[in-house]
């Protein structure tokens, strides 16, 4: 029968042995699988979650803006077409919506050096994957700002053409940075002539992997989430 001593002797003997190499090496193994399954998944979590944090801000300013600017003009609906498809129409644009409401951290105007250093100029992505020209930094028709917390937003009056009838903002989540694709990491909202007291975006359906991304921020103001992205 063993004393207590030799039985505490016993026990300390074998803590002291610790774990062998193959242990430790199976251990690493299984601990490199679960990081490897379950780091980039927690990543793209975040990232979701801060894109709908930036979406949600964006929509709430410009319809808290939109608001302001009806009882301004005797809650009467604005008239869209005070802000025309020219530098001016953009630059009134910003004064009304965005400069009393959000925080910039520059405001590159629609001067192309300036622009070209916040924001990424040319070619976008659609969700689809195809390539959507842009002449955001070339034409002084568009307004950019970068705002406080990295995002930036390009805004452009109305052109008044048939499929293209609206004020337009483009909100990017991330900059300079890729993807730069609707849907992902850039956003778009409008205002219509059809339904001026409300950010509109007829395009919601088209919010799908196989579609252009144009109403992505609407599903998700709608739906809390980026499911379509799955």
């Amino acid at each position: 029968m063993f004393t207590k001593k030799e039985i505490t002797n016993e026990i300390l003997s074998k803590s002291k042995k610790g774990f062998t190499l193959a242990e430790v090496l199976i251990t690493l193994s299984i601990l490199g699988v679960v990081a490897a399954i379950t780091i980039p998944s927690a990543i793209n979590n975040g990232t979701r979650k801060t894109t709908i944090v930036k979406v949600k801000k964006m929509y709430s300013t410009l319809e808290h803006a939109l608001g302001i600017l009806t009882v301004e003009n005797n809650n009467d609906s604005i008239n869209i077409d005070d802000y025309p498809y020219t530098e001016a129409g953009a630059i009134k644009m910003y004064n009304d919506f965005i400069k009393p409401y959000v925080k910039i951290n520059t405001d590159a105007g629609t001067t192309k050096a300036k622009k070209e250093k916040i924001m990424s100029c040319g070619k976008i992505k659609l969700l689809s994957g195809s390539e959507h020209n842009t002449d955001h930094c070339d034409s002084t028709k568009y307004y950019g700002v970068q705002l406080k917390d990295g995002s930036t937003l390009i805004l452009r009056g109305n052109p008044k053409q048939d499929d293209n009838n609206q004020l337009y903002f483009e909100l990017d989540v991330n900059g300079k940075q890729g993807p730069n694709t609707l849907g992902k990491d850039v956003f778009t909202f409008f205002i219509s002539p059809a339904n001026p007291r409300n950010l509109s975006d007829p395009s919601v359906s088209s919010c799908t992997t196989e579609g252009a991304g144009w109403g992505c921020s609407t599903y998700i103001i709608r739906n809390n989430n980026m499911n379509y992205l799955d």
